[in-house]
């Protein structure tokens, strides 16, 4: 068996790691941000889910799995930073709770929602997500998130 590349299908796995490469470019360039919140918005809107999601032999593509949710998580908060600073604090948040959803165990992610929720003035949702954060943990908050405590406290 062969793809026939030169047919008009394309493969939204490949799109989706091509786009992530045209962000790198972009930002290497010094490129406009109108185009890296294109290049962002249109690999997120094409990550559908997991890689192979319904796929009888699932444990095989976990490490790919793995890899490309933290690539579409990473292009969220990548969105959302973008969106906050051109003054749309709402829809930053918006995209980050969606990584927050992709990923709920990352506490980098977490402190970046209550960091968005802070630069939008929802300090009290702030407060109530790191307490949520914190009843989450097995362990002990990273020193990062120890930080953030003590600004919104």
């Amino acid at each position: 068996y062969y793809f026939a590349y030169e047919s008009s299908c394309w493969i939204d796995l490949e799109r989706f790691t091509q786009l992530l490469n045209d962000v790198v470019r972009c930002e290497a360039n010094e490129k406009n941000e109108k185009e890296l919140e294109r290049l962002l918005s249109s690999a997120i809107e094409l990550y559908g889910d997991e890689l192979f999601s319904g796929d009888v032999d699932r444990e095989r593509w976990r490490p790919q799995r793995t890899a490309l949710r933290r690539q579409y998580v990473d292009a969220l908060v990548h969105l959302a930073r973008l969106k906050a600073n051109g003054g749309h604090g709402d829809l930053g948040v918006a995209l980050v709770q969606q990584a927050v959803g992709a990923e709920p165990w990352r506490q980098d992610v977490q402190s970046i929602l209550i960091e968005t929720l802070c630069s939008v003035g929802r300090y009290q949702e702030a407060r109530k997500h790191y307490d949520h954060v914190l009843a989450l943990l097995d362990g002990p908050p990273s020193d990062e998130l120890k930080a953030l405590f003590r600004r919104i406290h």
